[in-house]
């Protein structure tokens, strides 16, 4: 499986604030830029609380620590997850107020409470963490200026804001009523990020035909200033493939305004092709490949394997006989005259330590002697085969005699026919 993380800033409307008027979007405090996003919300009510419904394997709640601070509770699900108190003697931001790990896939709801009276606490962000088949997870950002991205009723109902503070610098947005946008992707989980403001509609959202959620722009007193690369929406556990995603505003005559800064698609590399908490898609439509034509070329493949080697072993050990045949010693027939060195040569080197040998043959010696003559027990070995120090010598091809060396022939040869001078 592969993990992935994503943050919820506190000004994202997939937080609900209950009471909606008991939260607070902090301004004018010096900390602010240290925090997430550079916002967050506090409440001094008790029983104040801030929710968040996800599908995934674990949590984690942000907020500060700071000097007056008061008690508060988190649960997942209905049971206990910390009960504590986030007074300190320091300013201490981005803090983890409680989490929640190694969850089963699924559905999950975390719940921040403020158990004090009179006492602040704040929420910084919340981090979910999900799940993907496979082992690796593909990021595709979609920026809003992409041309696959169809605006509606028409592109000139659309404006282009480009700042640093959007991603990648530009920002569509639409105070049209009724406007909308639609976009085909390919994904198993999409994100979309925008704005959230005083002055912003909620905003509808449907993928494939089916409205998945509507989600408060920032009115109502949700926001007080304008947040910038908020999360709007999140849905995972797609099925792979090709989708559509709409964007239509429900404006209000004093909250007219929507935007798109853009939207992230993540696919996993699984092979088998299912969903986190789904099952494969359907094949149907699919041609299989027979189990016995797999089998067959299974075994035709090892068969074949099998036969190109033994054809291989044939073909070395031919080559090798074949080596084997160039590299032999001649027979011992008799030598010719013309064919014969002189005895004078023959007799020198006999005397200077005994004839040179040609490769691939090996001299092995038993015995101190040095000598070279008849009975030298210098032998012509070839270098593959094993000595056998209990076998009889063979005969010598070269003997000596009292008026110096002769070939050695066959005793059952007829005489040698001498040639006249």
């Amino acid at each position: 499986m592969a993990f992935f993380n994503y943050t919820v800033e506190d000004s994202s409307p997939l937080i609900a604030y209950s009471p909606a008027n008991a939260w607070i979007d902090a301004s004018n405090d010096t900390l602010l830029p240290s925090y997430s996003g550079a916002s967050y919300h506090f409440t001094t009510t008790k029983a104040a609380s801030a929710s968040l419904r996800f599908n995934g394997t674990g949590v984690w709640v942000f907020g500060a620590k700071r000097p007056n601070y008061g008690d508060y509770s988190i649960t997942v699900d209905g049971t206990d997850v910390s009960t504590s108190n986030a007074g300190s003697s320091q300013n201490l931001v981005k803090q983890v107020l409680g989490t929640k790990q190694n969850m089963t896939y699924g559905t999950h709801t975390v719940i921040f409470t403020a158990t004090s009276g009179t006492s602040r606490i704040d929420i910084d962000s919340i981090e979910v963490e999900t799940q993907f088949p496979g082992d690796k997870i593909t990021t595709t950002m979609i920026d809003d200026s992409d041309p696959r991205i169809q605006y509606m009723p028409s592109d000139t109902d659309w404006n282009t804001n480009s700042r640093d503070i959007f991603m990648a610098n530009t920002l569509h947005f639409s105070q049209t009523k009724g406007a909308s946008l639609s976009l085909p992707f390919s994904g198993e989980s999409v994100a979309i990020y925008g704005t959230t403001s005083p002055d912003h509609a909620d905003i509808q959202i449907e993928i494939d035909g089916r409205v998945f959620d509507t989600l408060p722009g920032g009115s109502g007193g949700r926001t007080d200033s304008l947040h910038t690369q908020v999360l709007l929406f999140y849905q995972d556990n797609l099925d792979s493939g090709q989708h559509s995603l709409n964007m239509t505003g429900v404006q209000q005559s004093t909250n007219p305004f929507i935007d798109l800064d853009a939207v992230f698609t993540y696919t996993s590399n699984h092979s088998n092709g299912t969903t986190p908490g789904g099952s494969a898609p359907s094949t149907s439509g699919a041609q299989s490949v027979p189990t016995g034509a797999i089998v067959g070329a299974a075994v035709g493949g090892t068969l074949g394997l099998i036969l190109l080697l033994v054809l291989l072993h044939v073909l070395y050990r031919r080559r090798q006989r074949r080596l084997e045949d160039k590299e032999s010693p001649p027979p011992l027939t008799p030598v010719l005259p013309l064919q014969q060195p002189r005895m004078s040569q023959m007799q020198a080197k006999n005397d200077a330590g005994g004839l040179s040998l040609p490769r691939p043959f090996l001299t092995h010696s038993r015995g101190s002697s040095g000598a070279s003559s008849a009975n030298s027990s210098t032998l012509l070995l070839r270098g593959d085969v094993p000595i056998l120090n209990a076998a009889p010598k063979p005969p010598s091809h070269v003997r000596s005699t009292s008026s110096g060396l002769s070939p050695a022939r066959p005793t059952q040869r007829p005489p040698t026919l001498e040639l006249p001078g």
